[in-house]
This record gives C-alpha cells, structure tokens and sequence, in this order.
C-alpha cells in the first residue's frame, strides 16, 4: 500500500481530460419533457484531470498522461491545462468529447458522456513514458472500457509499479477480462458503496455492509481499499485493520468530482509519508469541501482555506 519511498518520482496518471458541461435543474427529465436548466458552466473535468489537480494543490509531483483531442472540445481542454501550467501529453488526431453533468437541487449528479480522443490510447504513445521515473499508476475503469485501451493494462502489468484501480460508475460494464488482469495485479481500489457492491459480485464474492465489503475486497487484493458512502463518511481496510472517517456536515451544491478529490487527496498525502488515517481525515475535508462548490475541484484559494485545520498530524 505503501507509495512514499522518499524520492521524488512522479504519479503516473491514466484517463481522460474532458470538458465538464454542468446543467442545474430541478429535476431529472422524464421522457418527452422540457426543462429549463437555472444555471449553465462549462468546465475542465475528467476523472484522472481532477486527481491531476488535487495533486497539483498539494504539490505532488505527476505526469497526466491523458490524450488531448481536436475541435470545440479538444481546444477548451488545451487551454485550460496550458493556463494551468499542465504539459499536453499526447495530441490525438479525433474529435474531443465531452461529458454533460445534470446536477439536481440535492448536490446528486448523472453524467451523459460522449468519448471521443481523450479516451483512446495509442500503443506507440505509451512506450514514451519509463516505470522507473514514477512510484506508482492511477487508472480509471470508465477508461478501460475502450476496445484500444487494453494497450494500458498490458503497460501496467509491465511495469510492475503499485497501481489505483479507481472503478468509476461503469464497472459493471467493463469486459470480464479486463477486470480479472487489473485484479490479479493487487491494486488499490477506491470506490462508493454501490460501486464495491458491483465489483464483488463481478468477482464472485458475497454482497454484504459496508465494513464487511471492504474486507472481502481488500483480502482479495491484498491491499488498502477505500469505500465513500456520502453523508455516512467512508470506510477503509488495509492488512485487515479497519477505519472508519465520518464525513463532514455540507449542503451539497454540486457532488461532481467529490470521488476524484478524495482519492487525489489520499495518493497525495501517502505520497508524503502521512498516515492512512490522517490522508482519509483530510481527504474527508477535502471532498466536503468540492460539494459545496460548483464544478469538479477546488481553486487555490478555496484548498488554502482548509490548509490550517489539517496541519498537524495530531489533528486526526
């Protein structure tokens, strides 16, 4: 579980960098029904782009190595990691996608996402990139999903470097296959409860609460796994300890990102040797505080407003 080796290798990223085009409405539509959305942002999002930017407020050295597309799309992206001082990786030759946000009044949100070249992983693009200069690999299962991109799973079992597996919203849908060779690498997992439901009945283990689910998990793989469960906090297990971190009280405005930033968080502060309690502590503030705001991550301004109330380890 361990990623701080004391050296400054980077965290390799895998995923997407997408435009997050976030509509509140009062409800989701029913079919054949208009709805007249209150408010319209377009965003920089895309699950691995938003651990990139945790990462970033935290000063953890990583590479998103993220193809960029072309078009509408393709330049907004390009623009907003250039103002934010992120290299483009790899430019793909198709269209960017992008990914619309419904975000009801209760902070829930449901996603409507067309993939386009941010998602497709070339092969040739992947033998630029050195497993000795990162300490370990963050990979998305919404990613893995693509026919081209098994290209990133047999990387990482060549690289034999500490992986994420976040599983994202769509793990019942990714191949069986797939699924099996990201397991059997001993990952760590980071999940909600739904999602760990899903992923222990894809594995043929017992569906059960929320503090047992992660131990069947984390004995299967031998490693941390991190289950959120909203407003109930979340629950983690490593080496059969478990631990649990109660959330904070929020009026959420917008939930979009809140996972990102949780786990972006954790992987930062194991980065730089603090204990599992405390990351899950700060990453609880951490997340509480993206719910709150509207988009997928926090500005700079709004990290350092929680900076204080998590600067000693004897706070958690």
């Amino acid at each position: 579980m361990l990623i701080y080796n004391g050296t400054m290798k980077k965290i390799l990223l895998f995923g997407s960098a997408t435009a997050d085009i976030t509509l509140q409405i009062d409800h989701l539509p029913s079919s054949e029904e208009d709805l007249n959305p209150t408010h319209q942002k377009i965003t920089l999002g895309g699950c691995a782009c938003n651990v990139a930017m945790m990462m970033k407020l935290s000063d953890v050295p990583f590479t998103l190595a993220v193809p960029v597309g072309k078009g509408l799309y393709g330049d907004f992206v390009s623009r907003q990691l250039q103002e934010r001082n992120i290299p483009i990786w790899k430019e793909s030759e198709e269209e960017n996608g992008s990914c619309t946000c419904l975000v009801t009044p209760d902070g829930n949100r449901t996603f409507l996402a067309v993939h386009g070249g941010e998602y497709h992983y070339q092969k040739k693009w992947l033998e630029s990139l050195h497993p000795e200069d990162y300490s370990m690999v963050y990979i998305c299962g919404i990613d893995l999903e693509e026919p081209c991109n098994d290209c990133l799973i047999d990387w990482v079992q060549q690289a034999h470097l500490p992986i994420c597996f976040a599983c994202g919203p769509r793990i019942a849908h990714l191949q069986q296959d797939r699924l099996e060779r990201v397991m059997a690498l001993h990952p760590i997992i980071h999940c909600n409860a739904k999602e760990a439901e899903i992923l222990l009945k894809r594995i043929q283990l017992p569906i059960s609460n929320i503090t047992k689910n992660a131990r069947m998990l984390s004995a299967d793989t031998e490693n941390l796994v991190v289950i959120t469960d909203g407003d109930r906090g979340c629950v983690a297990c490593n080496d059969g300890e478990i631990l649990s971190i109660p959330s904070f009280p929020v009026r959420a405005i917008d939930g979009t990102g809140a996972g990102d930033g949780h786990i972006g968080t954790i992987l930062s502060c194991l980065y730089k040797g603090y204990s599992l309690k405390r990351a899950l502590s700060i990453a609880s503030a951490v997340s509480a505080a993206i719910v709150q705001v509207e988009g997928p991550v926090l500005s700079r301004q709004q990290y350092e407003k929680l900076l204080p109330s998590f600067a000693k380890e004897e706070d958690f």
